[in-house]
């Protein structure tokens, strides 16, 4: 396994993707003609965010769509100078929706190659196109059809953040971006976290099996050294490759900062997970509670990634609560 610290690949949130159809509890909106997109590209001097392309992405015959005139596009735009992608599913409804940020898992300190496997695709995006919200799914600089190689999570997030503002260029996209919430998995969850702390339009956020961002996890490892398995010394001892004082630019750019974090947040995890172990999430979760005490932690059976009908009902419960409606 790659130089990552045991941080494996993980979808993006499909139990989360799947949950209206999973509760049935959704009454379909009046049908309507699909949103006719568009944007203007820039292929010259290109700025983050600016967009390059929006084609309109073909869903097969069989696909799952509980909303009429649901339509999934491709985005293409600029970020670090890579050309980068990401998936729009959109409701057929007449709206406008609230915005659903999709963050995929991958690795949390780059990789000197391009990770075709890794990432978000079309068929997540086609079962995000169930839900009731415009769901962006971005694929981060390195991964999937965007350019690059794989960055660390500083990276991500700007890919990230240029994905939103090349989203507020899209003509005729019926969002509401003021009503956003994000649901990140893995170096996913990380990424959901440094976005609500600078987003002010975020109102809740899903992290499941959430890597916690280089400061905490070199904190956690150092305290629990000598309780660790042989995986989590080969894997987690590397971040001290960057050196044990974790208040230089590098730590700083790779963690979230907790104490700007004020929205409620969702802390999903299994119980016997051997990538994001247990003692980590507890020790996320307490930082986190430290500044915000709406911050919620379930484990549930499983490793890395639990799925399964509880924890579709976990999150959907919770984003309702939150002004997301997908609980019936």
């Amino acid at each position: 396994m790659p130089r990552q610290f045991g941080l494996r690949p993980l979808p993006a949130l499909a139990a989360l993707a799947l949950v209206a159809a999973a509760l049935g509890g959704q009454a379909p909106q009046p049908a309507a003609q699909p949103a006719a997109l568009t944007v203007v590209g820039s292929i010259e001097a290109p700025q983050p965010g600016d967009p390059i392309s929006l084609r309109l992405v073909p869903l097969p015959p069989f696909a799952q769509v509980t909303q009429p005139g649901s339509r999934v596009w491709s985005l293409t735009y600029w970020s670090r100078g890579l050309r980068c992608q990401a998936y729009l599913a959109v409701p057929g409804g007449k709206g406008p929706y609230p915005l659903l940020v999709e963050l995929h898992g991958g690795f949390a300190t780059g990789l000197p190659y391009h990770e075709w496997a890794v990432g978000t695709s079309a068929a997540q995006a086609e079962q995000a196109s169930s839900l009731p919200a415009v769901v962006l799914l971005p694929n981060y600089g390195g991964y999937g059809p965007s350019q690059g190689i794989v960055g660390d999570t500083q990276d991500d997030l700007i890919d990230t953040v240029a994905a939103l503002k090349a989203l507020g260029q899209i003509r005729g996209l019926r969002v509401q971006r003021a009503d956003t919430y994000l649901a990140g998995s893995s170096l996913g969850g990380a990424i959901a976290l440094m976005l609500a702390a600078q987003d002010r339009a975020v109102r809740a956020a899903i992290i499941v099996s959430p890597w916690p961002g280089a400061r905490l996890a070199a904190q956690w490892y150092t305290t629990q050294v000598g309780h660790l398995t042989r995986d989590d010394l080969d894997g987690y001892g590397e971040l001290l490759a960057y050196g044990s004082d974790l208040s230089t630019p590098w730590y700083r750019g790779n963690s979230p900062v907790l104490s700007r974090i004020a929205v409620p947040v969702l802390i999903i995890a299994g119980t016997w997970d051997p990538i994001v172990p247990p003692g980590m999430v507890r020790s996320l979760y307490r930082a986190l509670r430290r500044h915000d005490r709406s911050v919620a932690l379930r484990f549930f059976p499983g490793g890395h990634g639990p799925r399964g009908q509880a924890v579709s009902t976990a999150e959907a419960t919770f984003l309702t609560r939150h002004g997301l409606p997908l609980a019936p």
